[in-house]
């Protein structure tokens, strides 16, 4: 779904809870559609989440397979790739995913927080 459309029903969605579409708010077909679709929309997020996860979760793998195979390269033991960043990322958005889904747990909090300064470094 194109973030366009995405942002244009999370407005709508807005809209409703604010109550200026009061005649849309207080139906209760209405309020159980407005629920279903933020269901859809929450494990839509979800899958997108997992589905990036293991993108750069697969994309530190060649290079990892490599290094088992080859050794070091240079500069540094992984060439310009970066394994460590890209698994980062993976675990964070996994932590991220696990907790949406109601795993809380204040290690990986903890984890979780030391993962985003770590990738903000690495970012920028």
């Amino acid at each position: 779904m194109s973030s366009g459309i995405a942002e244009a029903l999370g407005c709508f969605l807005a809209d409703v809870d604010d109550g200026d579409r009061a005649e849309a708010g207080t139906n209760p077909l209405m309020q159980a559609h407005i629920a279903d679709f933020r269901a859809v929309m929450s494990e839509a997020k979800k899958r997108s989440l997992a589905l990036a996860a293991a993108d750069q979760a697969a994309e530190a793998l060649p290079t990892l397979i490599r290094f088992s195979r080859e050794g070091e390269d240079h500069p540094g033991p992984f060439g310009h790739h970066e394994p460590v960043e890209k698994l980062a990322d993976a675990l964070k958005m996994t932590i991220e995913l696990a907790a949406d889904c109601g795993e809380a747990d204040s290690e990986r909090d903890e984890l979780l927080c030391a993962l985003v300064r770590y990738l903000e470094g690495w970012a920028g």
